[in-house]
């Protein structure tokens, strides 16, 4: 049974609208990495992550960070992965760091500034 959202202040009720829709975006990201429910299918998980990780759902961040990290889906990017990793542990995601301390010693200091300039400024690399 649905529950009525009528009765839920207007401004709220959105907030909820929009979470709602965030976490089954991530959920639905889980559901083709791990081939549970649909076909797996990397490339779709992709997609469904990024959407959920853009709108701050940490876990997605960091699976999307993974997806990159090992070219899940994606052209394998550290870049990205670092970024997205970033992005999660800003987020509050606590298991981003050892992905984070990993990362840092495939990359340059330089590369390492920078995303962590453009995360500071929240800029989506693409």
């Amino acid at each position: 049974m649905a529950a009525d959202l009528s009765l839920i202040d207007p401004n709220l009720r959105g907030l909820l609208t929009q979470l709602l829709e965030v976490i089954g975006q991530f959920n639905v990201g889980t559901m083709y990495s791990t081939g549970e429910g649909v076909p797996k299918d990397d490339v779709q998980a992709v997609s469904w992550y990024r959407k959920a990780a853009e709108q701050g759902h940490a876990q997605a961040q960091s699976n999307l960070g993974l997806m990159y990290a090992n070219g899940r889906g994606v052209q394998q990017d550290q870049e990205l992965a670092y970024f997205w990793h970033l992005l999660a542990r800003a987020g509050g995601n606590e298991d981003a760091q050892k992905n984070i301390d990993m990362l840092e010693k495939k990359l340059t200091a330089q590369q390492v500034s920078k995303i962590q300039t453009d995360v500071s400024a929240r800029k989506v690399l693409k």
